[in-house]
């Protein structure tokens, strides 16, 4: 007779922090048909506990915090009674990674996948960590590991660079609930145009472009909204003082309601040096906001056939500036820019289609 229970499926993550991956485990827990599978949560870091903001507890069998976070002997036994009892153990972000595959190196847990969303090293602070890192990920977690899931090209090269097998790495790119009411991208009528930037404030993520590009711009007309937190908070401040822009610029901290954020912007930039599959540009398309993309790979490769896709080249603040006064001057073309990536959006990346990916290689692992 066949085995028709759920399958008791683990997902293993570091913290809630806002962004991207955890928007993603969002979609992740809500979307996942609930008669195949039983989601068990297990979080091993409680010093930001706001799963809620993520997660709805009425999608998950169970939620479990690490109550041993500082003293990680512990951690690696806690760790080893939740992951036993699963059919599937998921992992996100790199020193979740590396507990979880530590725990199936020791515990011989053998279905162990390990999630690639960008920069598993780049992120790590500190040159001794940084390098017991890449020594455990390369000889511990990538042997230890089912399988490996990225959500694109780069992200499969980052994994192989880092010693997994290249035939167990599935890619499926992200998504995004295409459930908000289709515009085209209007300007707000406020007696200004408002850009907008919304991520973390890192280093990698190039903030002061935009910072360098708003001083060329006229006064009285542009304003840039920065949302999120991170590291590089107070030197943006600073810079922002340095150009006399203090008056033009508004920090509004971590988002937890992007669509408010978004009916706030006339224009968005992403000026990442580097990402793997950015969930902030779907979600600009979501919100129907006009997006501007640094020409890194990630955004030529998700966006390759489209017509209306404004690039600016990296770190050029000068282009950047040229098209923002693009998109606040040519009303036709922000219409396409908006219509188009909309359309990609529904076609591409509808979550439903991406988390029906994910059931059916789920359910391939477990046979």
């Amino acid at each position: 007779m066949l085995d028709i229970r759920p399958i008791k499926l683990g997902i293993i993550v570091r913290d809630f922090k806002i962004g991207g991956c955890q928007r993603f485990i969002s979609h992740l827990t809500s979307v996942l048909n609930k008669s195949k599978f039983q989601i068990y949560v297990t979080i091993l870091d409680n010093k930001e506990i706001d799963f809620l903001s993520a997660i709805n507890p009425k999608d998950c069998k169970s939620i479990q915090i690490n109550p041993y976070y500082k003293n990680n002997p512990y951690t690696i036994f806690w760790l080893n009674e939740r992951m036993q009892f699963m059919d599937i153990n998921i992992s996100f972000i790199l020193r979740a990674d590396v507990l979880a595959g530590c725990c199936a190196k020791l515990f011989n847990i053998n279905n162990l996948i390990i999630t690639e969303r960008g920069g598993r090293i780049k992120r790590t602070k500190g040159y001794l960590i940084r390098t017991i890192m890449r020594l455990i990920d390369k000889y511990i977690v990538s042997k230890n590991c089912q399988s490996t899931i990225s959500n694109s090209e780069i992200g499969k090269q980052a994994l192989i660079n880092d010693g997994f097998n290249y035939k167990n790495i599935k890619i499926i790119p992200n998504g995004i609930k295409c459930d908000y009411e289709k515009n085209f991208g209007e300007i707000k009528k406020n007696g200004h145009i408002n850009i907008g930037y919304l991520g973390r404030l890192e280093r990698i993520k190039n903030i002061n472009i935009i910072i360098k590009s708003l001083a060329q711009l006229e006064a009285n007309k542009f304003r840039l909204i920065i949302g999120g937190i991170g590291p590089e908070e107070n030197n943006l401040k600073n810079m922002i003082k340095e150009h006399n822009l203090m008056n033009r610029v508004n920090f509004v901290g971590a988002i937890s309601n992007l669509e408010e954020f978004f009916k706030s912007v006339d224009i968005g930039i992403i000026p990442s040096s580097s990402e793997s599959f950015p969930n902030i540009l779907l979600e600009h398309w979501k919100y129907n906001v006009p997006v501007i993309m640094s020409d890194i790979r990630p955004f030529k490769d998700i966006t390759v056939g489209m017509k209306y896709t404004v690039l600016f080249k990296n770190n050029d603040k000068d282009e950047l500036t040229s098209k923002i006064l693009l998109l606040a001057s040519n009303i036709e073309f922000r219409m396409h820019n908006v219509n188009e990536a909309n359309n990609v959006m529904r076609r591409k990346y509808d979550i439903v289609k991406i988390i029906k990916q994910y059931e059916e290689y789920f359910i391939n692992q477990c046979q």
